[in-house]
């Protein structure tokens, strides 16, 4: 009788059921964690709060993503700051942030 892929459970298996579980994102924490990423990405959060979010993300694929996401778009906007002109055309300015979009990606 030959086993099914399901029914063989080898050491692999049993750490990767543990670390899924350990690992299971924290709704709590996440939440906690984002309402710091802003500041944190600015620095204007106090060490123990950098703290929080390196040790959050290490471990939390989504939040690091997030934070990823975060850094990318204020990054973006502060090149950005210099696109407007005060009395330019909203739809001219709208077309130049289009245009650094597309060169950007």
């Amino acid at each position: 009788m030959v086993e099914s892929p399901r029914e063989i459970v080898g050491p692999m298996d049993t750490l990767r059921r543990l670390l899924n579980k350990v690992m299971r994102p924290n709704p709590r924490k996440c939440e906690e964690t984002r309402a710091l990423m802003s500041d944190y990405v600015e620095g204007e959060l106090d060490a123990d709060g950098c703290k929080h979010v390196e040790r959050h993300v290490r471990f939390c694929h989504r939040c690091h993503t997030v934070l990823g996401n975060l850094r990318s778009t204020v990054g973006r906007l502060r090149g950005l700051r210099d696109v407007a002109p005060v009395g330019e055309d909203p739809d001219t300015v709208a077309s130049r942030i289009a245009q650094g979009w597309r060169e950007r990606a």
